[in-house]
């Protein structure tokens, strides 16, 4: 049985609407290059393309700065770009 467990975070931008975070998001680099499926505010999961190569890494923001690079995937957009579920597995497939 799979479970599957969705995070939801209240974001209040502007002062007066609240705008709600579900986890798995998932951005990417405008390269398409580097493909991201965070998990949480401390947790994502990396796709790199490096040449011939494939990377996966799993990383875990557990001093300050790390917790920053989350928060600019998810909320900054002249940094990454919107992606998808499918976007990403397909690329996870191919590996």
């Amino acid at each position: 049985m799979i479970l599957r467990v969705f995070l939801f975070i209240a974001i209040n931008l502007d002062g007066n609407n609240i705008y709600f975070m579900t986890f798995p998001a998932y951005r990417k680099y405008s390269n398409n290059k580097n493909f991201f499926k965070i998990i949480n505010e401390t947790e994502f999961e990396e796709i790199s393309f490096i040449g011939h190569r494939t990377i996966v890494l799993n990383h875990i923001a557990k001093i300050f700065t790390d917790k920053i690079f989350i928060s600019d995937l998810l909320h900054d957009r002249k940094v990454t770009e919107l992606s998808s579920k499918e976007e990403y597995e397909s690329y996870l497939m191919c590996i």
